[in-house]
């Protein structure tokens, strides 16, 4: 990865942003990117990390940054999550099956946020949400703080999987990289979901899965992609 940064002219510090001390030798900046984080919605209950370091990396980690960028006068853009949104009113809007996929029932739907649109920042971010969601919720909070407070120009952008170059093809990166990684190295592919959800899990995979082995993939394994996935056979 050091590597393939340098060839872009970018160079590389090794560092933990849970360490303050770690980001005080660093040069000043205009803007800082805050892309680290454990980003998986199970993290901290998942036995591979603990709430705690959950906590340390994604929040305790978010404020040296912020400090950084309140010393060195630098903007700030986090890269939050669309997992700050409520679970519950989430789970229990009501859904169509329209064709081959769900659609909100938007005609019985009445709460703030929700559109033919998508979701917005008027959704409800009242808890519960994950142990993940609620660690960038108060990374956000802490950000438009700083930003009121000193000065700085702050950009907070919820995104949702991502996905795209230079994942590693782990799950928590993105489900769809993880099945296209996996496919590769020649693992079984398998997804369990109810008969219902089927009707849209197939359409959804085909977009999803061509248009990351597109920006993923040499050219003969795309096309290796597209014929399995239009025969049935990506498994």
């Amino acid at each position: 990865m050091n590597r393939q940064l340098a060839a872009y002219g970018i160079r590389f510090w090794h560092g933990d942003i849970r360490s303050a001390s770690d980001l005080e030798s660093l040069p000043s900046a205009d803007w800082v990117i805050d892309a680290a984080a454990l980003p998986s919605v199970l993290a901290g209950l998942d036995n591979r990390s603990s709430s705690r370091q959950l906590v340390e990396h994604n929040l305790f980690g978010t404020v040296n940054i912020l400090e950084y960028c309140r010393r060195s006068n630098a903007g700030f853009i986090l890269l939050s999550t669309s997992r700050v949104y409520a679970i519950r009113p989430l789970s229990e809007l009501p859904l169509d099956i329209a064709g081959k996929r769900f659609a909100p029932r938007f005609s019985k739907i009445e709460i703030p946020g929700i559109s033919s649109a998508g979701v917005s920042e008027e959704f409800s971010t009242a808890a519960p949400v994950s142990l993940y969601g609620a660690t960038k919720l108060a990374s956000e909070a802490l950000a438009l703080k700083y930003a009121d407070s000193f000065g700085i120009p702050v950009w907070i952008n919820r995104c949702g999987v991502l996905a795209g170059a230079g994942q590693f093809g782990t799950a928590e990166q993105g489900i769809f990289s993880f099945w296209l990684h996996a496919w590769r190295s020649r693992r079984s592919l398998r997804y369990i979901v109810a008969a219902a959800i089927q009707l849209g899990a197939r359409e959804f995979l085909t977009f999803e899965i061509n248009q990351l082995a597109r920006l993923s993939l040499p050219a003969d394994l795309r096309s290796t992609v597209r014929n399995s996935l239009s025969s049935g056979r990506l498994q």
